[in-house]
């Protein structure tokens, strides 16, 4: 609302603008890079997944993961999995 009202357009309005500028809504856009957040924190080791998720601002730790999984084909918890095992190799 308050965007749209600076701006002088209708939510509508930049909702159809950055659909087409991204491809994306922009509650997915902003989902997508909170998730990218989250990868990079869940990279580093140093938080829980319910940590990150609080972090970021998910709802709840359901929540978080179904949109990481949405996101990324893979639960966070397969994804450190996936970390770990490219670190070995």
């Amino acid at each position: 609302d308050e965007i749209s009202f600076k701006l002088g357009y209708s939510k509508s309005y930049l909702k159809i603008q950055f659909k087409e500028k991204t491809g994306y809504s922009i509650i997915q856009y902003f989902i997508n890079l909170k998730v990218e957040k989250a990868k990079e924190l869940l990279s580093q080791q140093r938080y829980t997944i319910s940590e990150i998720s609080d972090m970021l601002g998910f709802a709840s730790l359901f929540y978080f993961s179904r949109q990481f999984k949405q996101v990324t084909s893979m639960s966070p918890t397969e994804y450190i999995s996936s970390i770990k095992a490219d670190k070995t190799l």
